[in-house]
């Protein structure tokens, strides 16, 4: 396969996505500071918690800026390779220590956002549907159906009264009870460094595919044995796996929330997509999970229905752009042994998926449910 690092364009597209999250995270601490923190002068040894960020960010960004003109195909992938290991800790930079600071509230145009999917959501079932959109201290988005808290009530919480109820025999404590399942609401969260950036929001509708996604919705009562029966009526079957060890519901539940929201939100969906997994492009990210496929195998599905549902609409610009923010990814998935470029399962497997998808929800039942979301 011809390098794509012949085309020295991958390094500053990555680089233009590094500075944006650096510049994305500086604004955040900015405001947490400005909220938060008493008035320092520029002048003033004093320093406190927030000024160890963005020590951080700042000897990121200038190992990020060293660009070496007419660098030779070898030195360009070679930073290319350090730009990515530096988003990564950006990434968990954000991950693993900006929760030691104070978060501010979310801004008004993200609750807003979460009004209009807690709306939208409401149309697709019977029942009422509770969605809160929060910050978060993850770098991706995520997702709790009903009481965040409720796995640390009914497990540890459970057992330790009933541990103490055997030790105090005349004080019979209650037991959290299981929740109705009509009485759950749904919370997303959003990377707390994104919540003035409305360019990542619409990677929530795919959470929103999560909360809506029914039984009712296939002829079988479930996406599996509707997809079986797929490939039965053509007669085709799964692809040797190869040692893969994947569920096959999981991924499509995964796809199809993905497909949900690209239907839903339209081409933006594939650039908020394609920016949460590079910044979380770590090398389990390109490999057959049990509950997700790769990377590409999402975003060549994701592509593939955006140009069977906008065909008309997609500009050539639009084309363009995504071909070369599609080639930065297979740059570091084709140096993975189980990434999707040199993976004949996932490759034959997602042909079957866009094939099944298409059939899916492009049907006459689906049509009205897709109309209240245009314009």
């Amino acid at each position: 396969m011809k390098s794509a690092f012949q085309n020295s364009d991958l390094s500053d597209l990555l680089l233009f996505e590094v500075l944006e999250r650096l510049a994305t995270f500086s604004i955040h601490l900015k405001e947490t500071d400005l909220r938060f923190f008493p008035p320092r002068s520029p002048k003033s040894a004093e320093k406190n918690f927030i000024d160890s960020f963005n020590e951080c960010l700042s000897k990121l960004l200038q190992c990020a800026t060293i660009v070496e003109p007419d660098a030779s195909v070898e030195k360009r992938q070679k930073k290319l390779e350090q730009l990515r290991d530096l988003i990564l800790h950006v990434r968990d930079l954000h991950r693993f220590h900006l929760g030691h600071l104070p978060r501010p509230p979310e801004p008004p145009e993200l609750k807003r956002f979460g009004r209009i999917l807690s709306h939208h959501a409401v149309r697709l079932q019977t029942a009422e549907s509770d969605i809160t959109v929060y910050l978060g201290e993850e770098a991706s988005e995520t997702t709790f159906a009903g009481d965040p808290l409720l796995e640390f009530k009914l497990d540890k919480l459970n057992k330790f009264i009933k541990k103490n109820n055997e030790t105090l025999e005349d004080h019979n404590i209650g037991l959290f009870p299981e929740p109705k399942s009509e009485s759950l609401g749904y919370h997303l969260t959003v990377p707390r460094i994104d919540a003035t950036n409305p360019c990542r929001w619409p990677t929530l509708v795919h959470e929103v595919g999560h909360r809506i996604l029914n039984k009712s919705f296939f002829k079988h009562d479930d996406i599996k044995t509707d997809f079986e029966e797929y490939m039965s009526i053509n007669k085709v079957s799964l692809p040797e796996s190869g040692g893969h060890n994947f569920e096959l519901k999981h991924w499509l539940t995964e796809c199809w929330c993905d497909l949900f929201g690209a239907i839903v939100i339209g081409p933006s969906f594939w650039f908020a997509q394609w920016s949460s997994f590079l910044f979380n492009s770590d090398e389990n990210a390109f490999k057959c999970s049990i509950s997700h496929p790769p990377i590409l195998f999402r975003l060549h599905l994701i592509y593939k229905v955006l140009n069977h549902r906008f065909s008309s609409a997609l500009s050539s610009t639009f084309k363009r752009t995504v071909s070369k923010a599609r080639r930065l990814i297979e740059e570091f998935d084709i140096n993975s042994p189980e990434g999707f470029t040199q993976n004949y399962f996932a490759r034959n497997l997602v042909l079957l998926f866009q094939d099944y998808f298409v059939n899916h929800f492009f049907t006459e039942r689906w049509t009205p449910l897709f109309g209240q979301f245009d314009g």
